[in-house]
C-alpha cells in the first residue's frame, strides 16, 4: 500500500511541475511577443492579461471536470489518462 503511495505522489509531483512550466513560459515569452508584432501581430497588454486569464479559467473547468470524471472511472485511472493526453500534446509541434 505504501508504495502504491509513493507512485501516485511521485507522478502527481511530476505532473503538477509540468502544469506549472506553461505559466513560466508565458511569462517568459510575452515580452518578447509583445515587443515584436513579426512573432503573431500586434499584441497589447491588456489582450496578453487576457490569453493568461483564459489559460487559468481552463484550469478551473479542468479541475472540475477531471474530479467528476475521476468519481464514475476511477483516480488512478482518472490521473494516467490526465497524464498521457498532458504529454501528448507536450510532444507534439506544429
Amino acid at each position: 500500500m505504501m508504495k502504491t503511495a509513493i507512485w501516485v505522489a511521485a507522478i502527481a509531483s511530476t505532473a503538477l511541475i509540468f502544469d506549472g512550466y506553461d505559466l513560466v513560459v508565458f511569462g517568459t515569452v510575452m515580452p518578447t511577443l509583445m515587443n515584436d508584432p513579426s512573432q503573431i501581430g500586434p499584441l497589447d497588454p491588456s489582450i496578453a492579461g487576457t490569453v493568461g486569464s483564459l489559460a487559468l479559467i481552463g484550469v478551473l473547468l479542468g479541475s472540475f471536470a477531471s474530479g467528476f470524471i475521476g468519481d464514475i472511472l476511477g483516480r488512478k485511472r482518472m490521473l494516467m489518462s490526465a497524464i498521457a493526453w498532458f504529454s501528448s500534446g507536450m510532444a507534439t509541434k506544429d
